[in-house]
Parts: structure tokens; C-alpha cells; sequence
């Protein structure tokens, strides 16, 4: 049987002690920095229909992960490892997905909009009609992802890498190219024929 050191044989460690465990157990349970509970949050559970929102996931390996209908809007997912991972219909809202692994991950039908996904590895990831208005692609490795009718309207795709991926029905808008254009400053207002960094 493991032995557990109670805290009150160490009233040294009491205080500092207590305080860290108030600021990971509320913080893991989804209350915000001002305090206020979301007792709807539960950064612990990863699964599909989960809320997972305000959470500090950095660094996680979430391979494989079903998060299908999932809320994460404003989740840390800074270079987390999503590869082949179920996320159809997620709500990314403004999340920090930066240098984060996506490679073959299904993403179709999600919110990611405002987030942040530079430096992304995004391999033939699945974006058909996700919704990536503002979001920051730039330096993304999106080589033969799907953005079959993605909108990306004023999202920044400088020097990302698009090379044979599909973007049919692309819905375009003040976007930023991967050659540092702006999508309306072309004839047909797309990006498709300023995809080459």
C-alpha cells in the first residue's frame, strides 16, 4: 500500500502546498483566471461532445483523440500531437493550435475560427467547409490537405505550403496568399493563382 504524507505533519508546506493545489484543481475544472466556475468544463475528458474550453493542452500527445462535436474555443493546443485524430465538427474558436502535429486529422465541418495555426503540420488533413476566417495559417505545412469549401476570409496563409491540396469552392476574402498577396487584389479574387510562397 503507497503511503500518503498528510500535509498537516508539515505545516511549513501547508500554504504553498494548498495553493497550488487550488490553482491546478480550478483551473482543471474549468474556472476562469477571475474565479468564476464553468462547471460545464472538464479539461480532464477527452472525448467527442466534450467541453474542453479555456484548457492548457500544450505539449499533450492526442493522437488518434475522437473529439467529434467537441468544444476547445480558446484551448492551448500549441504543439500537441492531433495526428489522425477525429475532430469533425469541433469548435476551435480563437484556439492556440501553433507548431501543433495535424497530419491526416479530420477537421471537416470545424469552427477554427481567429485561432491561431502557425507552424502547423497539417499533412493531408481534412478542412472541407471548416470555417477559418481570421485564422493565422501562415508557415503551415498543408501539403494535400483538403479545404474543399473552406472559407478563409481574411485568414493569413503567408508562406504556407499548399502544395496539391484541393481548394474547390474556397470561399476567399481579403485573404492572405502564400506569396504575401492579398486574395481581392486578384481578377478573380482567390488565392489560386498566388499559392507558391
Amino acid at each position: 500500500m503507497k503511503r500518503i504524507e498528510t500535509l498537516a505533519a508539515s505545516p511549513s508546506r501547508l500554504i504553498p502546498a494548498l495553493l497550488m493545489f487550488v490553482a491546478v484543481s480550478g483551473f482543471a475544472q474549468g474556472m476562469s483566471p477571475a474565479g468564476s466556475a464553468n462547471v460545464t468544463n472538464d479539461c480532464t475528458t477527452i472525448a467527442p461532445q466534450a467541453n474542453i474550453n479555456n484548457c492548457d493542452l500544450s505539449a499533450s500527445d492526442l493522437r488518434s483523440a475522437r473529439l467529434s462535436g467537441a468544444s476547445m474555443k480558446y484551448t492551448n493546443l500549441a504543439f500537441v500531437d492531433l495526428s489522425f485524430a477525429e475532430m469533425s465538427g469541433v469548435d476551435l474558436t480563437a484556439a492556440d493550435i501553433h507548431g501543433a502535429q495535424l497530419f491526416n486529422a479530420n477537421l471537416s465541418g470545424a469552427n477554427v475560427r481567429g485561432s491561431d495555426l502557425s507552424q502547423a503540420k497539417m499533412q493531408q488533413t481534412k478542412l472541407k467547409l471548416a470555417n477559418l476566417r481570421g485564422a493565422n495559417l501562415s508557415q503551415a505545412d498543408m501539403r494535400e490537405a483538403d479545404l474543399t469549401g473552406a472559407d478563409l476570409r481574411n485568414a493569413d496563409l503567408r508562406h504556407t505550403d499548399l502544395n496539391n491540396t484541393k481548394i474547390d469552392g474556397v470561399i476567399w476574402g481579403n485573404t492572405i496568399c502564400p506569396d504575401g498577396t492579398r486574395s481581392d487584389a486578384s481578377p478573380l479574387r482567390t488565392c489560386a493563382a498566388n499559392l507558391t510562397p
